[in-house]
């Protein structure tokens, strides 16, 4: 499911500047840096254009007795790096949501309507501006999303990134669809003593690193779902679109 957008916020860019990865003929990379997570307000407005959970809506608000609702900002911050031998055209970030689940326990006596929201709120694509970024160099953005949750205890949605180029083969142009090196998990717990919510991404070393840390047995389903959902996403990378 690829997730709405809306011109809410600016994307932060960056200069372009020489890549610190080693050349590969023929590579484009989208490698993902760090992630940050701030929570914005606690009684968001529903958009019905942004609810991923659940699937069907019954057309009623979310209540405001269980839980009044909370709205989150998530920033990806990502280097497009172009190791081909020739130019390479930035023109939009699509985001994809692999994963959604909410966890409810709602009273009886209390009118209860759990809703997942989420939006990319920026994108590259402004008033029909382009980035060239030329052989050896990369290409450093900041991507925003915004999550709100209503009467949902329990959250977690995995996403992937993907940015759409143009490759410049003489006087032809071939289009191509990037995959980010990693996804992204954005998980709330409201719910225990330790109420919060953390923002994280799982490239192949993070994954390689949560199976060292695990013994037999701890890694159970969430890690075995992350690597088959980074397989699936980098999978679909340079595809034409």
């Amino acid at each position: 499911m690829e997730i709405p957008k809306r011109q809410l916020e600016t994307a932060r860019i960056g200069n372009t500047c020489r890549s610190n990865l080693s050349p590969g003929a023929g590579r484009i990379v989208l490698s993902t840096v760090a992630t940050k997570c701030s929570a914005l307000w606690r009684s968001p407005k529903p958009q019905k254009a942004s609810q991923v959970w659940p699937e069907q809506d019954n057309g009623n608000a979310p209540s405001r007795i269980v839980w009044c609702g909370a709205t989150w900002r998530l920033s990806s911050f990502c280097h497009l790096h172009n190791l081909t031998n020739t130019e390479i055209i930035l023109y939009d970030l699509h985001v994809n949501l692999y994963f959604v689940s909410g966890g409810t326990n709602p009273f009886g006596t209390v009118a209860h309507r759990p809703r997942i929201e989420i939006t990319q709120d920026n994108s590259i694509l402004n008033a029909n501006k382009v980035y060239v970024v030329s052989p050896g160099d990369m290409f450093p953005f900041e991507l925003i999303l915004h999550s709100s949750v209503y009467d949902t205890l329990e959250t977690t949605l995995v996403w992937g990134l993907f940015a759409d180029v143009e490759v410049v083969l003489g006087n032809d142009v071939a289009k191509r669809r990037i995959a980010s090196d990693a996804i992204f998990t954005f998980q709330h717990d409201g719910i225990s003593r330790r109420r919060g919510w953390h923002f994280l991404y799982y490239g192949e070393r993070e994954l390689n690193q949560q199976d060292a840390e695990c013994t037999d047995g701890e890694t159970g389903f969430s890690l075995r779902r992350l690597r088959e959902i980074w397989i699936l996403h980098t999978a679909r990378s340079h595809c034409e679109f």
